[in-house]
């Protein structure tokens, strides 16, 4: 898989200040590795070769908070034209 879209997209608990906190760490750290927010739980980052997608997803499951849950899906771009709703071009005209 060559040129893919990275979705990620969890629901995590936030019932106290501690999930909260680890909450928006998790948020922050996508967006400083380049993810872009499509929906409130939804981030998306274009990834151009395979490396750096198995890079990306340990990163993910690094940074994942310990309680909710996480889902990490790369779709190649191909893939995202075939679909009706979106067209790949969306994603990569917003990075």
């Amino acid at each position: 898989m060559r040129d893919c879209v990275i979705l990620v997209s969890f629901d995590l608990p936030s019932q106290n200040s501690a999930q909260r906190s680890d909450n928006n760490y998790f948020r922050r750290n996508l967006i400083k590795s380049g993810y872009s927010l499509l929906q409130k739980s939804v981030y998306y980052r274009h990834i151009r070769n395979s490396s750096m997608r198995e890079y990306e997803i340990l990163h993910i499951q690094k940074i994942a908070p310990r309680d909710g849950e996480v889902f990490v899906l790369p779709v190649p771009l191909k893939t995202l034209n075939k679909w009706g709703g979106f067209k790949a071009a969306y994603f990569l005209d917003r990075n």
